[in-house]
């Protein structure tokens, strides 16, 4: 007779419990020690938070007040996350003369993040190109000229 569903959850469950516990024997051995945050200890999380920060704040100062489209944020939410991952975090060399730097978009996409230009729009209408100046308005430089948080 077949196992009920319930008893193949059951046997999941356990099954993941036996191996977590496993794991977390060898990490033990190895030295490894847990600390998990916890939701009310704000300041462990401190890096993700100035990162939730930074997003928060640069999306207020491109949006504004306008009311944006689930398309129109999600362009406004890839301009930012493009421009904070290209942000320096040190020299990729010690040559003077190699401007490079180090970004968190070499470790995310194997290479740095390109934005691609805006494109100049003269002959349309007016109207038309007003529903997305707040997705325009967030170009890297407004973002990176912005003082570091």
């Amino acid at each position: 007779m077949a196992p009920t569903s319930k008893e193949q959850i059951r046997s999941m469950f356990q099954r993941a419990s036996d191996f977590y516990k496993k794991v977390g024997a060898v990490l033990a051995n190895d030295g490894i020690n847990w600390t998990f945050i916890r939701p009310s200890v704000r300041h462990y999380g401190g890096l993700w938070e100035a990162g939730v920060k930074s997003v928060k704040h640069h999306s207020k100062r491109v949006v504004g007040e306008h009311t944006l489209t689930f398309e129109e944020f999600s362009t406004v939410l890839v301009e930012i996350e493009a421009c904070l991952n290209s942000r320096p975090l040190g020299a990729l060399s010690a040559d003077v003369n190699d401007l490079r730097a180090l970004t968190p978009s070499h470790f995310l996409n194997e290479g740095v993040s390109v934005l691609l230009p805006e494109d100049n729009y003269p002959k349309l209408p007016e109207n038309r190109l007003s529903r997305w100046a707040p997705a325009r308005g967030s170009t890297c430089s407004s973002v990176l000229t912005a003082p570091l948080e």
